[in-house]
């Protein structure tokens, strides 16, 4: 892209080397003898040309610099740069003819302009002599023509009678003439030409002289051409031979706007640096000067290994040209490291440049400066996988990661550990989320502390942590695992500072094993599943324990796995249904229903909720099924109500997974606003709904209270029955749990609780429901008490829904059944 022809600056070595590779064979004979060297601004015989001119009686030596011939009659420099001292310090604007002292008096010089312009670049300084004592074998004003068979010059021996004698390759592009015709063709044919007639009269005067118009000769195209015209060989005092250099000005227009393309180019914003094919910096254009730090001056002649930063390693190199070589082309991102000692990303282009032979002559290398994007590359990837609270890794980058480490072949083995915090949640609700947040940040560090080279920590979630423990070529693997679990269960549960005060939390562990291998036994899913089966296991047994993955347990993961997608068949399949129970008064009046789901499972057959709902709740498609039984309600009270069926209200089951889902009080908002009137929709929830976080259980409750939702506490006196939660949330109903109303007539402390239970429910205002009822017994106790709502197999079993008509009442209290009479 930058010819070596159009820098100034060229060292003699450069220009003698561009004359054996590019005009060979053409110096074989040629009277291209001396050149100036723009460098080091002097002139010297080239050593090309002194092997083809080395004189018979003696050797051409270096002296000083020059080519100097000891003895014998063609010892030509002595002297010449005196005589030539005119251009020796400023550019040649024209051809010029010099006479040589003796000896050899009959010698003459003839300086040209090496390349496209005549006043860039070296000068080539050629013997014209005369003919007489020109050796046949070295032809001098024929084998000059091919010196500039290269450079898109054309160029021609001319005789006295206008006859071309021999011309180089791109004389007839030039000319727009074919081989064949320019034998024939002769300078005198454009008598119309008066400049080119007068011009060559001049030239066969002796005289150097120059030419600019029309092409000569019967030339289609008709371009100007610059010519120099020059005396090369003379007999007799009188000149026989002329050398014709012809610059073609179309191709001369193309060069310069190249060169003002190239230029425009070369000083884009990104830094650009050009090498030769040793690697050594030839040029770098302003931007990669600010890149790097360096001035030109000092990159010039170094190796781009100046920036090298010590980030990449040998194997990184080694892979880069191992492309650059193979395909000519590398991209990809160094860190290079600045003048100043500070590190900067670099996108970088290097493309390799070949000469005509095919090797390559130099490199040009493209750098972009990055380092501003990856900083925001590394700040994204910071926020995508590492816990904003903590530090550690979070769940999406422990996503990421495990499956990686699980196909990465090793030795031994590697522990999945899931720790989870016991009774963190007392710690939020008695001193607050900051407490909390400041406990986790607390136990992280420890945990981070703990850990041995290799170790991974990552915030799962809440008050969970994820560790993942290499346990190369260890065969009590097992053994090993659980000493480093219960050393970090330990150090978890020392006591920790916490606004003032100390806290003791303990924790529970899961470890599931992998063993190494090509592949992984498991996939990432299968072992997280497996670390969360040993971890539920260990929180049964209590606080401060830790259990191991064992097969049994994985029957149960697998187990659990079916179950799931068959649910998400069924749900698909229409599997579902919602049975009803009905809700009467203390008269045995019909007043609402409770619908419950059941299973159609293909083989086992009509499945009750415990037998299915709890692997439900285990995953998302409690959602689902949650969704589709509040549809199904709505419309079965729909379709009740267009029978003249009045219900007071028709009551669904709501999960505290279901509850907790983003949207779900939307949902059932939109679902009441699609129904064509006004649903009497009640939820009930289970007092564990409430335990995770009461401030939004309270906040979506009342959006819904405030819709018109009644909100139904089910299975009372079985949690924690805070009277906290009846001051916080909207409920309207209390149902006291089946358990103690089985133990009416049979146990005094049942009746007890529940009388507690149904006079605080009336003096809160709340309707009470019993549920389970079974004997007229339980009945009578309960209406006696002031229960408004009654359910329970006496009143009605679950029953699949009739179209279009009312749920039976299976029992009636009798019609004259007197307070005493209920009491007795």
């Amino acid at each position: 892209m930058f010819s070596h022809r159009r820098q100034p600056g060229r060292s003699l070595a450069e220009t003698d080397t561009c004359l054996q590779t590019e005009c060979r064979p053409a110096l074989e004979g040629a009277a291209v003898l001396i050149a100036r060297d723009d460098i080091e601004r002097r002139l010297a015989l080239l050593p090309t040309a002194a092997a083809v001119y080395a004189p018979r009686d003696g050797q051409w030596v270096a002296h000083n610099g020059r080519w100097l011939a000891p003895d014998g009659p063609h010892a030509l420099v002595d002297g010449l740069e005196a005589q030539l001292s005119q251009w020796h310090d400023r550019p040649l604007t024209r051809p010029a003819t010099h006479p040589l002292p003796d000896p050899p008096a009959p010698w003459r010089v003839v300086l040209l302009p090496f390349g496209e312009s005549v006043d860039h670049g070296p000068l080539i300084a050629c013997l014209a002599c005369p003919s007489s004592l020109l050796p046949p074998e070295h032809s001098g004003p024929i084998q000059l023509v091919d010196t500039f068979g290269s450079y898109h010059v054309g160029s021609f021996a001319l005789d006295r009678t206008g006859q071309l004698q021999r011309w180089n390759t791109h004389l007839p592009h030039i000319l727009g003439w074919a081989e064949a015709d320019l034998r024939s063709a002769n300078a005198y044919a454009q008598h119309d030409n008066h400049h080119l007639l007068r011009t060559l009269c001049e030239a066969w005067r002796g005289q150097a002289v120059s030419y600019r118009g029309p092409a000569p000769l019967a030339s289609d195209r008709g371009q100007e051409v610059d010519i120099t015209l020059s005396p090369l060989a003379w007999r007799d005092g009188e000149v026989v031979q002329l050398i014709a250099v012809i610059h073609d000005e179309t191709y001369r227009t193309h060069a310069d706007t190249d060169l003002r393309l190239a230029a425009v180019a070369f000083n884009t914003v990104e830094g650009l640096v050009v090498t030769d094919h040793r690697e050594r910096i030839v040029r770098v254009n302003d931007a990669l000067c600010t890149l790097t730090g360096y001035s030109a001056e000092e990159l010039v002649g170094q190796t781009p290994r100046l920036f090298a930063s010590g980030v990449h390693g040998p194997a990184f190199y080694q892979a880069m040209w191992t492309d650059l070589l193979a395909t000519g082309r590398w991209q990809g991102e160094v860190t290079n490291r600045h003048r100043d000692g500070h590190l900067v990303h670099i996108r970088q282009t290097i493309t390799a440049v070949r000469g005509g032979s095919g090797e390559i002559s130099h490199f040009v290398s493209l750098l972009t400066d990055v380092t501003s994007q990856k900083q925001a590359r590394d700040q994204l990837d910071r926020l995508t996988f590492e816990d904003a609270l903590t530090g550690l890794a979070n769940r999406s980058a422990l996503d990421h990661l495990l499956p990686e480490l699980l196909s990465e072949p090793h030795e031994g083995a590697a522990a999945l550990v899931f720790i989870d915090l016991d009774d963190f949640k007392l710690v939020n609700d008695t001193r607050g989320h900051a407490a909390g947040d400041e406990l986790i940040v607390a136990l992280a560090q420890r945990l981070r502390g703990a850990l041995r080279n290799g170790d991974i920590a990552c915030r799962f979630g809440g008050d969970e942590f994820v560790l993942w423990l290499p346990l190369p070529g260890r065969t009590d693997a097992v053994e090993l695992a659980t000493a480093i679990t219960r050393r970090l269960l330990d150090e978890l549960a020392q006591p920790v500072l916490l606004g003032g005060g100390m806290v003791r939390i303990t924790a529970c562990a899961g470890v599931a094993l992998v063993h190494g291998g090509p592949t992984a036994p498991v996939t990432a899913p299968e072992l997280i599943m497996q670390a969360d089966t040993a971890l539920f296991a260990a929180k049964r047994k209590g606080h401060s324990q830790l259990a191991l993955f064992q097969q049994p347990m994985g029957q149960a993961v697998h187990d659990r796995a079916r179950v799931q997608a068959e649910l998400e068949a069924a749900l698909s399949a229409h599997g579902f249904m919602l049975y009803e129970q009905v809700q009467t008064d203390a008269a045995g009046a019909l007043q609402g229903v409770e619908c419950l789901i059941r299973w159609q499972h293909p083989e086992r057959g009509l499945l009750a909720p415990a037998q299915f709902i709890p692997a439900a709740e285990a995953s998302s498609i409690i959602v689902s099924i949650g969704r589709w039984v509040i549809h199904t309600a709505i419309d079965r009270w729909v379709e009740l109500d267009a029978a003249g069926v009045s219900l007071e209200a028709i009551g669904v089951n709501i999960s505290a997974r279901e509850f907790r889902t983003a949207g779900f009080t939307a949902f059932v908002l939109d679902a009441l606003r699609a129904a064509p009137k006004p649903v009497p929709l009640l939820i009930e929830v289970t007092e564990s709904l409430l335990l995770d976080d009461l401030d939004l259980a309270a906040r979506e409750m009342h959006a819904l209270a405030k819709a018109g939702v009644r909100i139904s506490l089910d299975d009372f006196g079985t949690g924690y029955s805070s009277l906290r939660y009846l001051q916080q949330i909207p409920l309207h109903q209390l149902k006291i749990d089946r358990s103690f109303v089985a133990g009416i007539g049979q146990d005094h402390s049942s009746e007890v609780i529940v009388s507690a239970i149904a006079a605080m429910a009336v003096q809160l205002d709340l309707e009470v429901v019993a549920e389970g009822i079974e004997t007229p017994e339980q009945f009578a106790f309960l209406s006696a008490l002031g229960c408004q709502r009654f359910q329970g197999y006496l009143l009605g079993r679950p029953a699949a829904p009739a179209k279009g008509q009312a749920p039976q009442v299976a029992w009636q209290p009798p019609a004259l059944m007197s307070q005493d009479t209920l009491t007795a």
